[in-house]
């Protein structure tokens, strides 16, 4: 890009208003770049300045909002984690990110006083400076600090946007954490680009799904951006209530990200709330969502929809063949943070390995797994995606996970974890498995075991942590 989209954002009409709060009062684009200028130059007085890294554990709020826009400001680079991350964790990863300084919420507030000197000059908006390092989830290892510029996420954002026909009339609603990428990226940035406008909501969590719909219905919200689980959880506590259902009708779209989903769960959202759930496909790595579904294709549980012309995918040539899956964008990540430097893990010609499995076809993108979905059992590659999306039809149960674990005879045993529905024994729940699984499963693809939980370790979005069920359920 010749010049910065993010400097060009700010040229907007300033009366826009790009954030409506809980309690209905509003930010302007002029009064958020005006705030983000103010913090820029706060941080210039502390003597950080382009080039450094600030380590950033925060819970949600407009002030962190506006501190990833001043970053942008003063060519720094945010590089957020969960603020409920155990701080021997945290220990590890500050010395791959050799902060100059730490922000949490008491020194967001101090930055945000209006105090700074606004004569003073700032570096402004460069597409090249380092803005995020975000972390990986970590569900399988440890998080990987993947690190882009300016100009990757801007142009990311601005293709994406365009992709899911975000516009000046789209209000999305604001409930990821705001370390997370989906937080930064789907529900900040590319409103943002679009001249959308934004519902800053509580975080999802457990103790606020039975009020979720309040603050989305109240301020008129019409685009809305879930992970399979909390999907899965909404239509679980769902009760019927024809208000909602006419308030839904009017949404642009509903799209799911973050995480697989299984057709059982889309085909469950859609006979719940009447209107499709419509999968998109990315990876941090590759600059966020690449794809996403029209209505039609989210009725189809089939592809994850088209993706951009800039975007080149190579994968398998049909759905008897499917193969690995590489992408290559114009807004790759710079590369992962390590303690010696930057690793950049492309091929010769540019092309990132997603480690998922799939094919192309009339311009869209079919996933079929994960290369580390198929586990060999005995000799015979299984699906645990194929297992537990099977699984997940079952009405006994809330939450279903499958796994594999090392075993001296077979290579690999399966292993189904499941959190049953209100009221449903383990009699009930492995009787209904059986019958289920019987009738649509190879005897070798039958899980050797279910284990009942009472609950799923998760990430702050609601991805299961695998690691932690088996270290915890299967010694």
């Amino acid at each position: 890009m010749t010049a910065s989209l993010l400097a060009d954002i700010a040229q907007r009409p300033g009366d826009t208003v790009l954030l409506t709060h809980a309690d209905g009062h509003t930010t302007s684009l002029e009064g958020m770049f005006a705030a983000a200028a103010n913090m820029a130059r706060r941080l210039g007085e502390l003597g950080v300045g382009p080039g450094d890294r600030l380590l950033v554990q925060a819970e949600n709020s407009d002030q962190l909002l506006t501190f990833y826009v001043a970053c942008a400001l003063a060519r720094i680079a945010a590089c957020p984690l969960d603020p409920a991350l155990p701080p021997a964790r945290v220990a590890g990863l500050r010395t791959t990110i050799a902060p100059k300084m730490l922000i949490d919420a008491a020194t967001l507030t101090t930055l945000a006083a209006p105090a700074a000197d606004p004569m003073a000059a700032l570096p402004g908006p460069d597409d090249a400076a380092e803005w995020m390092i975000i972390f990986s989830s970590g569900t399988t290892g440890e998080p990987k600090g993947i690190v882009h510029t300016q100009g990757s996420l801007m142009a990311s954002a601005k293709s994406f946007a365009a992709l899911s026909e975000l516009g000046p009339e789209s209000v999305i609603y604001h409930h990821f954490p705001m370390f997370y990428m989906a937080g930064i990226f789907n529900m900040f940035l590319c409103p943002l680009v679009a001249g959308a406008r934004i519902v800053l909501g509580q975080k999802f969590s457990q103790m606020q799904m039975l009020s979720f719909w309040e603050e989305p219905r109240r301020h008129g919200v019409n685009h809305l951006t879930l992970t399979p689980t909390m999907a899965l959880s909404l239509c679980q506590l769902y009760r019927r209530d024809d208000k909602l259902l006419d308030h839904l009708a009017q949404y642009q779209t509903i799209i799911s990200t973050s995480s697989t989903l299984h057709p059982s769960v889309a085909e469950r959202f859609h006979q719940t709330f009447a209107v499709p759930l419509r999968t998109c496909y990315g990876v941090t790595e590759i600059g966020g969502s690449i794809t996403v579904q029209s209505w039609a294709e989210g009725l189809a549980f089939e592809s994850c929809g088209a993706f951009s012309p800039e975007t080149s995918i190579r994968a398998g040539s049909d759905a008897n063949h499917p193969g690995e899956i590489l992408v290559k964008t114009p807004f790759m990540m710079k590369g992962y943070l390590t303690r010696s430097g930057l690793s950049q893990p492309f091929d010769a010609d540019g092309y990132f390995s997603t480690g998922d499995l799939g094919y192309v076809e009339d311009g869209r993108l079919f996933v079929t797994g994960r290369e580390n979905d198929l586990v060999k059992k005995g000799g015979e590659f299984i699906s645990l995606g194929l297992i537990e999306n099977l699984a997940l039809s079952l009405s006994q149960v809330a939450e279903v996970s499958v796994v594999a674990v090392p075993d001296d005879y077979w290579g690999n045993k399966i292993v189904l974890f499941y959190v049953p529905a209100a009221g449903v024994g383990m009699d009930e729940m492995e009787n209904a498995a059986k019958d289920l699984f019987g009738a649509n499963l190879r005897k070798i693809e039958i899980p050797d075991k279910l284990i009942a939980v009472p609950w799923f370790p998760k990430t702050s979005i609601g991805k299961t942590i695998k690691r932690d069920l088996v270290s915890r359920y299967t010694l």
